[in-house]
């Protein structure tokens, strides 16, 4: 799950690329290449693929499991839709239903889908007498190199030897490589190269069903919905969202009224009476996330659902702008009273996860907002695109890395002397907070300072035992200072 996992997915990649752009092997069958993808499709594979290697990349850098298990069933949609968009299956884009009706149907078919043709690849009797001369030429070259490289291992042993016993440094690094060597389970690779074999009809079944551009799902036309009714029912659309949210707008302006004292407050970092700074942010962070995802909900359908035609048109427009206002006011209340329970309490992974994804709901807000005045603004796949660009950059700044070293910083510099910090919740962070720590072995506290030591020593034991494939670049970066460390 560290580097290796990034070496899997980046093969992947190239197999797949690979497979679609060579036709040499399959000369009856014309080639995706010589179809020219248009622009559009080679921008949209080209963001794709840099999205997923990002992503993928994420494993070989830090340790955060959280994000980890994220990652993955998101790295399977967006390799689901590089899949479909490079093969250009089907008619429908990718903001539509059908697209991801065939990409959920594709997991649970396409290993299936083409398994009987796996007899078209496998040796025939006296198949070699129907090849072109290429491909014949092509079998004789690969003959002529392995049978080279049969002879050359021998005396790859005699020459290392002599050269070794030449030069102490050559055997000094000879000895390395060895090592290496020895390191390796050949009963791992054994189960490895059997899993491989028992997967491979199935992976040729997915690239084969692709490449041939079948489908699963019968390529019907989209109607649209309760997008392109009769006028009548788009009317009737039309006075139930005003219904919706003249009630709901009620609501919030009656709340905003109430509470304006509070949320002002909240801005100004001052509490109402009778609370503390946990009661105060606890109590409606999450209550106002939850809000903010109502809204964005009803926001969303009543943007979708209904025209912008006639007095009622204009009155759903002002309905929705004075719901996006309130909204953003309950967005900017639960995020300052976030900023008072972090400031009192410091950081944890609920809180800054719940932070981020309110930053990517006033993003979503932004879409809508424009989508109301541009209608022909794609809001699924601006929507899309902004989800995934948060994502990326979450999984690119190590929130466990950022939680420690808040944690730290705010423990340092507190001017109440009554503050601790949470030694072990920063020790149940993974390995990418690990550098963080260093700095508190010098504490003025002996106890923090003997925990993170012990922390530290036990952790260096267990990172000297991940081998190349589990090891991620944080993981190396904190062994490679604990070595400095006891160096010095």
């Amino acid at each position: 799950w560290g580097f290796g996992f990034f070496l899997f997915v980046l093969l992947t990649e190239v197999f797949f690329f690979v497979w679609v752009l060579r036709s040499r092997f399959f000369p009856d069958t014309p080639s995706l290449i010589r179809q020219k993808w248009p622009l559009r499709i080679r921008l949209i594979l080209t963001v794709l693929t840099a999205v997923i290697l990002g992503l993928a990349a994420c494993y070989a850098i830090w340790s955060n499991p959280i994000l980890r298990l994220i990652n993955f069933p998101v790295l399977v949609i967006l390799m689901l839709m590089q899949y479909l968009i490079m093969h250009r299956i089907g008619t429908h884009d990718w903001d539509q239903l059908f697209f991801w009706l065939e990409a959920g149907l594709s997991l649970p078919v396409r290993p299936f889908h083409c398994l009987s043709q796996i007899r078209s690849v496998l040796p025939r009797p006296n198949r070699q007498t129907h090849l072109p001369e290429r491909q014949k030429k092509a079998g004789k070259q690969i003959g002529a190199v392995l049978f080279g490289i049969l002879i050359a291992l021998p005396l790859l042993l005699v020459a290392g030897s002599l050269l070794s016993a030449a030069d102490a440094v050559f055997a000094e690094r000879l000895a390395q490589l060895k090592t290496w060597f020895d390191g390796l389970s050949l009963s791992l690779l054994a189960r490895q190269s059997l899993l491989a074999i028992l997967l491979a009809p199935f992976v040729f079944s997915i690239m084969e069903s692709g490449r041939q551009q079948k489908q699963i799902v019968t390529d019907l036309p989209m109607s649209g919905g309760l997008f392109t009714q009769p006028g009548d029912i788009r009317q009737t659309a039309k006075i139930v969202m005003i219904t919706i949210l003249i009630a709901v707008n009620s609501l919030y302006l009656f709340f905003a009224v109430i509470q304006f004292q509070y949320l002002t407050g909240a801005i100004q970092a001052m509490l109402p009476e009778h609370l503390t700074y946990a009661e105060y942010a606890r109590s409606g962070f999450f209550e106002l996330l939850a809000i903010s995802l109502l809204n964005l909900a009803l926001l969303t359908v009543s943007i979708r659902l209904a025209d912008r035609e006639h007095r009622s048109g204009l009155a759903l427009r002002l309905l929705v702008l004075l719901l996006t206002g309130c909204s953003f006011i309950q967005w900017l209340s639960a995020m300052t009273r976030m900023r008072l329970y972090v400031t009192a309490y410091g950081l944890t992974r609920l809180r800054f996860l719940s932070t981020a994804f309110m930053w990517l709901i006033l993003a979503l807000f932004i879409i809508l907002i424009l989508r109301e005045f541009i209608s022909r603004l794609p809001l699924f796949k601006l929507s899309v695109t902004a989800a995934v660009a948060a994502f990326l950059v979450l999984n690119a700044i190590s929130p466990d890395l950022r939680i420690a070293q808040y944690n730290i910083e705010w423990y340092q510099n507190a001017a109440d002397q009554s503050v601790k910090l949470d030694v072990p919740y920063l020790q149940e962070l993974s390995d990418d907070a690990l550098t963080a720590l260093l700095p508190l072995l010098n504490d003025p506290d002996p106890a923090v300072a003997g925990s993170i030591k012990e922390h530290l020593n036990s952790k260096y034991d267990e990172l000297q035992q991940i081998n190349w494939q589990n090891l991620n670049l944080s993981q190396w970066m904190t062994r490679k200072a604990l070595d400095d460390m006891l160096d010095n």
